[in-house]
């Protein structure tokens, strides 16, 4: 028993360290998508930038997918259910999944794609190529 109570002092004499900072990702946690075409370029630069810097977290094609899913919200949510209800191989292809989203999402104008044509998971439309050539290369490109 006189061994125990020793130890027990010992220990209790010990300094306290403090704890240990758990790291911080530095960049401000990104703001949640809701499929307004005009925030897509924004949402993907913050949510880029927040899993570049953090690697470890953020190691592979899938986490990096799943975190942007978890970002979404409305419309842009509606849109992704039947990619995940189909497990489509764009869940592990983080840019496969960004440019399927731009080319459904972001239509290369101020004017948003109409919530119910989201919700229902339908694609928008095609141009007609005699259209498309006609237009601006600038409205055809996504942004980069």
């Amino acid at each position: 028993m006189d061994g125990r109570v020793q130890l027990i002092k010992a220990l209790l004499a010990l300094p306290i360290r403090p704890a240990t900072r758990r790291w911080r990702n530095p960049i401000p946690f990104p703001e949640t998508f809701d499929g307004d075409t005009d925030r897509l370029p924004e949402f993907i630069v913050q949510t880029g930038s927040y899993m570049f810097v953090d690697e470890n977290t953020f190691s592979s094609d899938a986490l990096k997918v799943t975190f942007l899913i978890t970002r979404l919200t409305g419309p842009a949510l509606q849109w992704v259910i039947p990619y995940i209800k189909k497990e489509s191989p764009l869940l592990n292809d983080y840019r496969g999944f960004l440019a399927e989203m731009k080319r459904v999402l972001w239509r290369g104008s101020a004017v948003p794609m109409a919530a119910a044509r989201v919700a229902t998971g339908a694609l928008p439309p095609r141009l007609p190529p005699s259209r498309a050539a006609a237009m601006s290369p600038a409205l055809l490109s996504p942004p980069a």
